[in-house]
C-alpha cells in the first residue's frame, strides 16, 4: 500500500478502498458519539523511514540545433573545430545505400561537443 503525504496541497493520498474503510470508520465514531481520529494517528510509523529525494538534479537539454547554432557562430574564428565538426557530423562523407550522407549519432556528436568545448557542458561545476 501506498500513502503519500503533500504538506502544500494538504492531502494524503491513499488507495481507493482505505478511503472508503476510513470514511466508514468516521461514520462509525459519529455514531458512537466518539472523538474520530485523523488518518495519520491510526498509521502505526513507528518501523516506518524517513527518506528523502533528491530534486535539484540538472537535465542536459543540449539539442542539435543548439550545437548547429553554436557550431555556426564560431565557423569564422574557429575553422579547424568547425571543419572537424562537419567530418564528424557526415561520418567523412560516407554514403548510405540510397546515395545520401551518413548521419553520425547524436550522443557521439554531443560528446565531442562537450569535449571540445567543456564550457558548454550543463554538468561542469
Amino acid at each position: 500500500m501506498k500513502i503519500i503525504i503533500d504538506i502544500d496541497k494538504k492531502t494524503i493520498e491513499v488507495p481507493e478502498n482505505l478511503k472508503k474503510a476510513y470514511e466508514e470508520q468516521l461514520n462509525v465514531d459519529k455514531m458512537l458519539g466518539n472523538k474520530s481520529k485523523s488518518i495519520l494517528e491510526q498509521l502505526n510509523t513507528s518501523e516506518y523511514k524517513i527518506i528523502s529525494k533528491h530534486k535539484n538534479s540538472k537535465a542536459d537539454k543540449t539539442s542539435l540545433k543548439d550545437i548547429e547554432e553554436y557550431m555556426n557562430s564560431i565557423k569564422s574564428t574557429n575553422k579547424e573545430k568547425y571543419e572537424e565538426y562537419t567530418t564528424l557530423l557526415n561520418k567523412g562523407g560516407e554514403l548510405k545505400k540510397d546515395g545520401k550522407p551518413k548521419k553520425t549519432n547524436f550522443l557521439i556528436i554531443k560528446k565531442w561537443f562537450y569535449t571540445n568545448f567543456p564550457e558548454k557542458n550543463p554538468f561542469k561545476d
